[in-house]
């Protein structure tokens, strides 16, 4: 299931997608995996795990990963910019992170095969991951996990910088301006009265609006604890409810 944040500003005319600015981003899944073989060039990037521009995950032929992008080799408690903690990126704010090697407590194969989160700190990043191998320290340094990613197949949390749409009064609903293309099966407008409907699938509000979604009240982040229905059931067929409260917007066909 993917899902992203949805806050209703003004009764279903402003709609901002993801969380605000100040909030995490989630990255949820495993779509990527990288492997670094025992006795391979850690310099080359074929062996380097660029997962922002920031964060580059490697190991030597010995000791413990790092971040090649912001330290030469191995040190204490690596790599930098980052911390950890075992659990899942959708539960985040009930982990608790450290420093690598304090998670781990200085046993690196403990950590094999058990789901973990990876907290990008500079970018505010939350991801999960999960190694799947760990070769011991004198056996050439190689190692392997697999990974969430941001924005491709697979990511079920939208989050990051809001969008605002806006549907003023009386304005006309059939012209693209005034519907929200979310995406190509989903987009969101409403008419002179009545509620908000799915104009890609529908040509006008009807019960239980609008087509192809499900609705949450909470946080995308925390997707995976909520309980979704449709839009009339969540507001009880009083929409000006829904104003100003945090919401998450579940896109079926898509699974957004």
């Amino acid at each position: 299931m993917r899902v992203f944040t949805v806050v209703f500003a003004m009764l279903f005319v402003a709609l901002a997608l993801g969380a605000a600015s100040a909030e995490p981003r989630v990255w949820v899944g495993m779509e990527k995996e990288f492997v670094k073989p025992p006795d391979s060039d850690w310099t080359s990037a074929t062996y380097q795990d660029r997962i922002t521009d920031k964060v580059v995950i490697t190991r030597g032929d010995q000791k413990g990963i790092f971040n090649i992008a912001q330290e030469p080799g191995y040190k204490p408690s690596p790599p930098a910019g980052t911390e950890w903690a075992y659990g899942t990126a959708s539960n985040w704010q009930n982990l608790r992170f450290q420093s690598w090697e304090t998670w781990h407590s200085r046993i690196p194969p403990d950590m094999v095969n058990q789901d973990a989160v990876l907290h990008l700190i500079d970018e505010d990043v939350y991801l999960d991951i999960k190694f799947t191998a760990w070769t011991e320290s004198a056996a050439g340094g190689g190692f392997s996990y697999v990974r969430a990613t941001e924005g491709v197949s697979g990511e079920k949390v939208w989050t990051g910088t809001s969008i605002t749409f806006t549907k003023a009064d009386y304005s006309d609903w059939t012209l693209a301006a005034n519907q929200d293309r979310i995406t190509d099966d989903v987009w969101i407008t409403r008419r002179d009265q009545e509620g908000i409907f799915n104009i890609a699938q529908e040509r006008e509000y009807r019960l239980n609006p609008p087509s192809g979604t499900l609705w949450a009240l909470g946080s995308a982040s925390n997707w995976a604890s909520l309980t979704f229905q449709p839009l009339e059931k969540l507001h009880g067929k009083d929409p000006a409810s829904m104003v100003n409260k945090a919401a998450v917007m579940h896109l079926i066909d898509a699974d957004v």
